[in-house]
């Protein structure tokens, strides 16, 4: 139920269960090690990063590999990151070989040169880089023509080698993360003006269009203080949370043991016997702007309405809510890349769906429940662009069932209404919506109608609850 807010929105589509392919947009990302992902799994070395990024433009694959593929042009249509950049040895005949010097910053109160070489040239389909200086590691730009738009995939595997960045990393990892994405928001929003100067039919019409985003205040003091404001702040309310949350679950641990080993009655007994109630609009309401939060990039928001998902369908106490919160948030991370942690992520899983169970009054499986999460995260992007979603319908009516202790004949009906309004969000992702507001309506009513649906499944297989 909760977990669906994070999971990673499906097909590109047209109507019925069939729909909506890739999702386009979101800086996923995720602090390297053993494989991760846009899926982020933190790495045990506090100075390594992997960020996987995916753009989506209207244009072709020759124009973006045009703009991308020109170092020396950065400054001008990115301003916003790219200070300065030099050419120091030229390439061969397809560029590959040639050296670049870079001067750049992103939102944060700190610059960082470092140099590239163009190691592999794919021309028009992307091309690698090897980064050395306050920056070393690898990156790579891939570029796929999808229709009318291009899909922008950026793979960006380093070691912040700066002393700011190695020394602090362990304690700020968070904050350098989000400035990473800060400044590949801006490369999406620059990219699609470049796009639209270069398409544009007239010295007029190019004058139309908005200059790039340009950099943050040259001043280091502003945003300097700004910064260590917002991390004492940050650092105190995640003491407090953490404080809260570690008094509550060890208050609650002997109770719990109690309850479990009294008179040798499990604990399932206890959580029969209290009656699992949900609203299923306010669900939809909950889901509906999680996945918009998610495309807005709204993280805060995000993490906001899972906790406040937990608290009011879960009934989860408040500081458990911000645990599941987290929880969910780690396991989405996990599976995000393409190289992703399955087993870590389905950790996560079983660690939310025990604090659910513990207060729900459900009485699922976690273990199995976590599987189905993963499973349906698995079918999700593998069918992504595929007219055949029946294996997606047969999953979500597994998770149902499982979820909500009703048999899976009565869950079918839920599970395709679940698809449908994922095919929904992937039209609005993917730019295929004519009227994006009354499409997100429209994926609100879908999933009001998967969840009212299945409370009308208890109801017929458990008329007792």
């Amino acid at each position: 139920m909760s977990t669906e807010l994070s999971a990673e929105p499906a097909e590109r589509g047209t109507d019925g269960v069939a729909g909506p392919a890739t999702p386009p947009g979101a800086d996923q990302l995720v602090p390297t090690s053993n494989g991760q992902v846009t899926t982020g799994q933190t790495s045990k070395v506090g100075n390594e990063y992997h960020f996987v990024t995916e753009w989506w433009v209207e244009g072709t694959v020759e124009e973006v590999a045009d703009i991308i593929g020109d170092p020396v042009g950065l400054p001008r249509w990115w301003p916003s990151v790219y200070l300065d950049v030099q050419e120091f040895k030229p390439g061969d005949a397809h560029n590959v070989g040639r050296e670049i010097a870079l001067y750049t910053k992103g939102w944060l109160p700190y610059t960082l040169r470092w140099c590239f070489r163009v190691v592999e040239n794919r021309h028009p389909y992307g091309f690698t880089i090897e980064a050395w200086g306050d920056f070393v590691g690898r990156g790579i730009w891939t570029f796929e023509q999808a229709g009318p738009l291009v899909h922008v995939t950026y793979d960006w595997q380093i070691r912040a080698d700066k002393p700011l960045l190695r020394r602090l990393s362990f304690l700020l990892k968070p904050v350098f993360e989000a400035n990473h994405r800060w400044a590949m928001a801006k490369g999406e929003e620059s990219l699609r003006l470049e796009l639209a100067r270069r398409r544009a039919a007239t010295p007029e019409a190019r004058a139309a269009i908005p200059a790039p985003p340009g950099p943050t205040t040259t001043s280091p003091l502003p945003l300097a203080f700004a910064t260590l404001a917002a991390l004492a702040l940050a650092a105190g309310a995640g003491y407090a949370v953490l404080y809260l949350i570690r008094r509550r679950l060890r208050r609650g641990r002997p109770r719990q043991y109690q309850q479990e080993h009294q008179e040798q009655q499990p604990a399932r007994q206890t959580r029969q016997t209290r009656r699992f109630t949900f609203d299923p609009d306010r669900i939809a309401h909950f889901e509906a702007a999680g996945w918009r939060a998610y495309y807005d990039r709204n993280w805060p928001k995000l993490f906001g309405l899972i906790a406040r998902l937990s608290r009011e369908q879960f009934h989860m106490p408040f500081p458990e809510s911000l645990l599941g919160a987290y929880y969910i948030a780690r396991a989405a991370a996990a599976w995000a890349p393409q190289r992703h942690d399955a087993q870590r992520g389905q950790r996560y899983y079983e660690q939310f769906y025990r604090l659910a169970r513990r207060y729900s009054g459900l009485t699922f499986d976690p273990v199995r429940v976590a599987e189905l999460e993963l499973r349906y995260n698995d079918v999700h992007r593998r069918l992504v662009g595929q007219p055949d979603k029946r294996e997606f319908v047969q999953t979500m009516t597994d998770l149902h069932s499982a979820t909500f202790g009703i048999p899976a004949r009565l869950a079918r009906r839920s599970a395709e209404l679940r698809v449908r309004a994922a095919n929904v969000v992937d039209q609005i992702t993917s730019r295929q919506s004519r009227d994006v507001e009354a499409d997100w309506r429209r994926l609100e009513d879908y999933l009001r109608a998967c969840y009212r649906s299945i409370r009308q499944a208890r109801r017929a297989a458990l008329p007792a609850t």
